[in-house]
């Protein structure tokens, strides 16, 4: 379960700031006035990035979760840690 639960703090923020990035995107110069939600989501979406701890702090726990099951994980991390790294672990 804690690797889920890693896996999640990773994947989740970092999604959330590539579709809100994608949303900017789209709406142009408006996408980064205070005139719509999207500066402001932009900007916690980084927040919690930071907020929960890096990146790297996650990946190293899903290791040692790892390293206890000898190497096996659920399905669901594979796919979250597959769709963040580019590669199969």
């Amino acid at each position: 379960m804690r690797d889920l639960i890693a896996a999640a703090k990773i994947v989740v923020p970092s999604m959330a700031a590539r579709v809100i990035d994608r949303a900017i995107q789209i709406h142009g110069a408006a996408g980064v006035s205070q005139d719509t939600f999207l500066a402001r989501a932009y900007v916690y979406a980084r927040f919690i990035r930071i907020g929960d701890g890096p990146d790297q702090v996650h990946l190293a726990a899903v290791g040692k979760e790892l390293v206890k099951r000898g190497g096996v994980m659920g399905k669901g991390c594979r796919v979250w840690l597959s769709k963040l790294t580019g590669r199969m672990p």
